[in-house]
């Protein structure tokens, strides 16, 4: 489950299934065989998107 977890790791984990150009430090992940499925996902959010989405899944309980 990843409500309530860290804001940051969330973020950092979402931003690693994206991949992308913002940062060379973000490349494309496939943790736990879930690298397609979560690129799809995450592949039109902005990193702001991202963040904000990590904020709210750490807020819940």
């Amino acid at each position: 489950m990843i409500a309530g977890m860290d804001a940051a790791k969330v973020a950092q984990d979402l931003k690693e299934y994206r991949g992308g150009v913002k940062s060379k430090d973000y490349q494309p992940l496939n943790k736990y065989g879930y690298g397609a499925i979560m690129r799809s996902a995450t592949k039109d959010l902005s990193w702001e998107e991202i963040d904000a989405v990590a904020k709210y899944v750490s807020e819940l309980k």
